[in-house]
């Protein structure tokens, strides 16, 4: 599983180097995992969590990829999904 999400041409590294908005990868990685759009409160989280890591890294993979393993190991996504 830690190879899928942090392979160089996955989903991660796709989503963090396209010129997609934060909030852009946001919806394709909720409608990706759980079949739905964020709500406004899990946007935010999420989009202030993405704008941290590409402020303390210069890229934004480290937070996409952070997003995807909190979505995958979430309980929604392990009965939902």
């Amino acid at each position: 599983m830690h190879k899928m999400v942090t392979h160089k041409k996955g989903r991660a590294a796709r989503l963090a180097a396209s010129k997609l908005s934060n909030s852009a990868i946001t919806d394709e990685l909720y409608m990706a995992s759980y079949s739905r759009r964020p709500t406004e409160a899990e946007r935010k989280v999420v989009l202030a969590h993405l704008e941290s890591e590409t402020k303390k890294s210069g890229n934004r993979r480290e937070g996409v990829e952070d997003i995807i393993w909190a979505m995958i190991n979430s309980k929604e996504f392990l009965f939902n999904g």
